[in-house]
């Protein structure tokens, strides 16, 4: 093969690499392209002669420098294989690029193999589907908004016990409403986020440090027991916690609405336990809180459960909390260790 100069010797390899179906090269650290597949050739529409020798940055963004976001430039740094999300010029589309290391017989560095999967198609779903969501959100702020002034409107004309607490309901309702759309759209891009190293305890401060922003009259005990928790996770992790926090405030209807918040090492992770002095979830309800189809537990709850899903870990309910074996409900977020 034309440019192939002893790159791959054996010709079972060599045969594997051009049936690919992806545009599949390798590449020096300095980002020279040594080889280049058929699907390269064909999708570029150039030779291998043309292709051989050129920085791949050349060839592929039509650039002096290696790309924004070059995975190629992160994985020299790690030594690890290292991917992302990027626009490729020559190839008209969004795609997904990898970098994997090949090391020689003495662990040194000797090439790179990039491969880039064309997303395009899931990206311009991605992006239809946020834009429904945005409509979707403006149109029913839209109309809660006027829900919520002909409730107003209504409580100041009517006097009676009764129309009190409709309005009230009406009101309670709106809110959950707004709410939920809050939450639908602050998570809605969570699935794509690329994983990261976060510090666990930062991420649980920040989360209380909001809660009790937004709910003042909420105590909350919190206990840190370990330093330095390393989780592999995203932005979206704040979230999750957060979520399971208010969770524990707005369904308490205690005088005094109380959390106690902790956190612990355990044999491979960490814990995050939530628990609270409310009423506690009913027994017939608890076994089907985290099915999606039945839907019990809420946005929030189920927003929850698959970020945790995400990070490799899970979240555990306990019907009561150990600080009063008469109430409440304890949430227990599990998380592996990096």
């Amino acid at each position: 093969m034309a440019g192939a100069g002893g790159i791959i010797a054996n010709p079972e390899w060599e045969s594997i690499f051009q049936a690919i179906g992806h545009p599949t090269i390798i590449l020096d650290k300095n980002h020279r392209i040594l080889m280049v597949n058929t699907a390269t050739v064909q999708m570029l529409r150039k030779s291998n002669e043309e292709l051989v020798g050129k920085l791949c940055h050349e060839v592929f963004h039509d650039t002096d420098e290696p790309a924004c976001g070059c995975p190629l430039e992160a994985m020299l740094s790690s030594g690890t294989l290292e991917t992302n999300e990027m626009v490729i010029e020559a190839l008209g589309g969004t795609y997904l690029v990898s970098c994997t290391p090949v090391m020689d017989k003495d662990g040194n560095l000797e090439r790179i193999i990039h491969i880039a999967t064309d997303i395009s198609a899931r990206f311009r779903a991605e992006e239809a589907l946020e834009a429904v969501l945005d409509i979707m959100a403006h149109d029913l702020r839209n109309r809660l908004q006027a829900a919520l002034l002909g409730a107003e409107l209504l409580g100041d004309t009517c006097r009676g016990l009764d129309s009190v607490e409709a309005v009230d309901a009406i009101l309670e309702s709106v809110g959950s409403l707004g709410t939920i759309i809050e939450k639908v759209q602050s998570t809605r891009g969570f699935l794509n986020e690329p994983l990261g190293i976060v510090v666990l305890e930062d991420v649980l401060m920040q989360a209380v440090k909001i809660l009790r922003y937004r709910h003042p009259d909420a105590k909350v005990n919190l206990s840190i027991e370990t330093q330095n928790a390393i989780v592999m996770a995203d932005t979206y992790l704040e979230n999750l916690i957060l979520n399971i926090l208010e969770n524990g405030v707005i369904h308490n209807t205690s005088k005094t609405k109380i959390l106690w918040v902790s956190l612990v090492q355990i044999e491979h992770g960490y814990n995050v336990t939530i628990g609270d002095n409310g009423p506690g979830i009913p027994d017939h309800l608890i076994g089907s809180l985290f099915d999606s189809e039945r839907r019990f537990g809420g946005v929030g709850i189920h927003q929850s459960a698959r970020l945790a899903k995400k990070y490799g870990g899970r979240i555990k309910l306990n019907r009561r909390v150990k600080e009063d074996v008469s109430q409440g409900s304890q949430f227990t977020i599990c998380l592996p260790s990096h």
